[in-house]
């Protein structure tokens, strides 16, 4: 797996900052989490990135990790749930058909969110039952969709662990049947044969991936953001490069993307290839503005003309540079924007009871006692006990602790 790094900090004025946006060194910036201070590493070998002055905390590896862009930093576009279930379900052609593990249903809800998958549930008679009970008692403890309002799952949450109203809800909700949108089949990379389908299929990932981690990981929708933005202002290039380099060919091309101009990439690629060979020279042939973010898709899709270099993974043969120009020359490519989740809460807060999920930040602060005992070296069900909370609420805070607290970091 390839060493994820953190590229953005906060400058002094809360605003967000890329690697690309500050010299090599000590910076003004600070983590986005601990707040510790922040210095640029901007070497030739290592992706361009920031370390903590002294300690790296936890959460920022844990932000980098978890919102690793799919068709960009990563080609892991599902994790392995969600894609076990999208194989078995096209095998067997039905939902009923496809034999249940753990972690499967919570697939569905993610690729759900995701619009990979259409889903329609059913619910017992005994959840009927329910419902009606709840409204004879107080009609305010159900809302518009007859499901629990937040009053009531503060009332059941006070009754933790003798009854646990959101498990014992989602047991009555089944899944009857689902569907796997076209629009999935067609963004495979099997099918991606232009710049136009690259850049469609990007779209389709970023806001599928955008929209599942509004579901699991909503803390970091505003550092996911500011990856994009910094992506928007990346241009896509093509350069031509001719010169005597003994067993490589003696013209090749290079294709990649940056935020700065063409011609600077230029002196400093030829300057980099200089160990290898003589009399280089470079041209700049192409450059696609907001297209940057497509590079490594173009670098997949032109695979076969690929040249190795020492290290350098982005210099290709000139077998279909006249395609290439064409497709530049022709393809309009705009900024890309993540998508509007205008139904509030996720669908999965929604189907029980509308409770979004706290950040790691609220979780502590509301049960910093908790947090306290577990720091202590206590265990999960003596702290429960002293506590006075259930043992799933203890395991959460304990989660929220690990990625928050800070370790010495290896880098």
């Amino acid at each position: 797996m390839n060493t994820v790094y953190l590229t953005f900090g906060i400058n002094a004025e809360g605003q967000w900052q890329s690697i690309s946006e500050v010299p090599s060194g000590q910076t003004d910036l600070r983590c986005p989490w601990c707040k510790r201070a922040l210095i640029a590493k901007k070497g030739d070998i290592n992706t361009h990135h920031f370390s903590h002055n002294g300690q790296t905390c936890r959460i920022s590896q844990d932000a980098s990790v978890q919102t690793q862009l799919p068709t960009f930093d990563t080609f892991e576009l599902l994790d392995k749930h969600e894609a076990q279930y999208l194989e078995r379900r096209a095998k067997y052609g039905s939902h009923r058909k496809v034999y249940s593990w753990t972690g499967m249903d919570e697939a569905v809800d993610r690729l759900e969110m995701m619009r990979v998958l259409s889903v329609e549930r059913t619910t017992e008679s005994r959840l009927d039952d329910v419902r009606a009970g709840l409204k004879r008692l107080n009609s305010s403890w159900l809302d518009s969709s007859d499901r629990p309002t937040k009053a009531l799952l503060e009332l059941f949450k006070a009754l933790e662990p003798i009854a646990d109203l959101e498990y014992q809800w989602s047991r009555c909700i089944q899944i009857e049947s689902t569907k796997i949108d076209r629009n999935y089949s067609k963004n495979q990379f099997d099918n991606l044969k232009t710049l136009s389908d690259l850049d469609r299929a990007q779209r389709y990932w970023f806001d599928a991936f955008w929209r599942r981690q509004s579901l699991v990981e909503p803390d970091y929708l505003e550092f996911m953001k500011q990856k994009f933005h910094a992506l928007n202002r990346q241009s896509l290039y093509v350069m031509r490069i001719t010169g005597e380099f003994g067993e490589l060919p003696s013209t090749f091309i290079k294709v990649g993307l940056s935020a700065r101009h063409a011609d600077l990439r230029r002196q400093e690629v030829i300057s980099s290839l200089k160990s290898f060979g003589k009399s280089i020279k470079g041209e700049v042939l192409a450059v696609k503005e907001c297209a940057g973010r497509l590079e490594r898709l173009l670098h997949r899709l032109l695979s076969t003309d690929n040249l190795k270099i020492g290290t350098f993974t982005e210099f290709f043969t000139v077998d279909q540079l006249d395609w290439l120009l064409a497709q530049m020359d022709e393809v309009s490519v705009a900024e890309y924007m993540p998508p509007e989740i205008t139904s509030g809460p996720s669908d999965m807060a929604l189907r029980t009871g509308g409770r979004s999920k706290k950040t790691d930040a609220e979780l502590l602060a509301e049960y910093e006692h908790v947090a306290a005992l577990i720091r202590a070296g206590k265990g999960i069900r003596e702290t429960s006990r002293i506590a006075g909370c259930s043992v799933n609420t203890v395991q959460k805070v304990k989660a929220a602790s690990l990625r928050v607290h800070s370790f010495q970091s290896s880098t």
